[in-house]
């Protein structure tokens, strides 16, 4: 049967977010190219997509600007963007005058997303607009932390004012916790050391994980919500500050009356999610952070009845979409891999039993980050093939020595 969908998607990168992106994409019939310059990411085999290498973005964004339009003109029309990552967010963004006479795509404004991709315009865009978030830090310098530490009520976390620099040097670790005065200053010496990172110090939110929720949205481009999706975090990777291993769908009216107002105020245009904690101490609803794009688990409101990637093509193309704020309630949403090792760090504090676990992840209806009977082929590789090289090199490196 022909597929009503004939211009291409282009999806730019290929982790869990990406492959969430295709199969939403791929099983309405949408063709898929799917792009990436790691050709290792698990997401190249899914059989929803042809896979594409493309140069680095982020270190030769204009090699990766001619490669994008060559590519385009080898299509019949144009095509639609959609970036998954923050790199490819911020290229997007950056260079949006380059790329958009040949390509589609749903993004905010550039002044509100320069705002966006920045954890300290996040802040000052939130307390602007009403929304609350805890009491967050901008020092520069050594001096001014020297100046904070005494008045900080503890604990405290370090996080990178941009995602992209932080993670370079941190991977999946959203954070540096700090217990006292005489910890942070350590703490600033050394995420200072070497390489420059802006960052910012913010009072830690009392409560587990289960407090984390989401808002998820699609904004029109006159600023009226055409999905709207809230889940909870069950756990992170890593424990306490982390990506959700495993979060479920529920209904939150609060989190919509909170977090919609704010996107319309923003002009805010395309895919967006809030993520905010509930303040053990008062149940207070805290900001946490803006996520402008795609989030890892975008493929739970599919499974839900809301396909954010489809509504995000179509948009961009000027097609209309009938808008949907009803979803399925209580399906989870889990990443095994991560989500094992989120259990062996609270097994490891006491805080979970095997069962616990073994029940949360065994039980209820379950959508799986990589895992899907339609779609196997990147679990096999993620699960089977990857383990297999890195044995052999493992293997053979003991060999030489």
């Amino acid at each position: 049967m022909q597929s009503q969908y004939s211009t291409p998607a282009i999806v730019l990168g290929l982790s869990v977010n990406g492959l969430g992106v295709i199969r939403s994409l791929g099983r309405q019939g949408v063709p898929v190219y799917a792009m990436d310059y790691a050709p290792n990411r698990s997401a190249r085999f899914s059989r929803y997509a042809k896979f594409v290498a493309c140069p680095d973005a982020a270190k030769d964004p204009q090699g990766f600007i001619d490669f994008l339009l060559h590519f385009t003109k080898t299509l019949t029309g144009s095509a639609v963007l959609l970036p998954t990552g923050d790199n490819f967010n911020e290229f997007v963004n950056t260079h949006r005058a380059a790329l958009s006479p040949a390509l589609k795509f749903a993004m905010p404004p550039q002044d509100v997303m320069d705002q966006l991709l920045n954890k300290r315009g996040q802040y000052e865009l939130a307390l602007r607009h009403g929304v609350p978030v805890p009491p967050t830090f901008f020092p520069k310098t050594l001096p001014e932390v020297r100046d904070l530490a005494p008045g900080l009520r503890y604990p405290v976390l370090f996080k990178g004012l941009s995602t992209g620099g932080w993670r370079k040097r941190f991977g999946d670790q959203k954070a540096v916790v700090v217990k006292d005065a005489k910890e942070l200053v350590g703490a600033y010496e050394m995420i200072h050391q070497g390489e420059p990172l802006e960052t910012i110090i913010q009072e830690i939110i009392p409560g587990d994980d289960s407090r984390h929720y989401k808002i998820c949205a699609y904004m029109s481009r006159e600023g009226n919500p055409l999905l709207t999706f809230t889940l909870r975090k069950i756990r992170q990777y890593p424990c306490d500050f982390g990506i959700g291993s495993s979060v479920e769908s529920v209904r939150v009216p609060e989190l919509a009356h909170l977090g919609l107002p704010f996107l319309k105020a923003l002009r805010y245009w395309g895919v967006g999610s809030i993520e905010f904690k509930k303040d053990a101490r008062d149940d207070r609803w805290l900001m946490i952070e803006v996520n402008p794009r795609l989030w890892a688990q975008n493929s739970l409101p599919d499974a839900c009845g809301q396909n954010f990637a489809l509504t995000a093509y179509l948009d961009a193309l000027g097609k209309p979409v009938v808008p949907r704020s009803d979803f399925k309630e209580g399906v989870k949403w889990i990443a095994m891999s991560a989500d094992f090792s989120s259990f062996r760090g609270y097994h490891a504090q006491g805080r979970m039993s095997w069962m616990e676990w073994l029940k949360s992840v065994l039980t209820g209806q379950r959508v799986w980050g990589v895992w899907a009977a339609d779609d196997p082929m990147p679990w096999i590789q993620e699960f089977f093939l990857e383990r297999i090289v890195g044995k052999v090199k493992r293997i053979l490196r003991l060999a030489g020595t």
